[in-house]
């Protein structure tokens, strides 16, 4: 699901509502590298409810420090 947020955002995907469209789209899905549904727009939107900071200074640990 994060991969999926992520590249979203970096389509310009700003907000969740693109998702519908995306969810089965295969050339995302390709990108996502699965070929599952990916996750609906409540289903991320609970994801995003869950973010804190300390969620948030994992990921960047995790990206490798990109977020500073």
């Amino acid at each position: 699901m994060i991969r999926q947020r992520l590249f979203a955002l970096a389509q310009g995907q700003e907000d969740l509502n693109g998702h519908d469209k995306l969810r089965s789209d295969p050339l995302f899905k390709t990108a996502i590298e699965t070929m599952e549904e990916l996750a609906s727009i409540p289903t991320l939107c609970r994801l995003k409810g869950q973010v804190t900071r300390k969620v948030t200074l994992a990921l960047n640990e995790v990206l490798g420090g990109a977020i500073r």
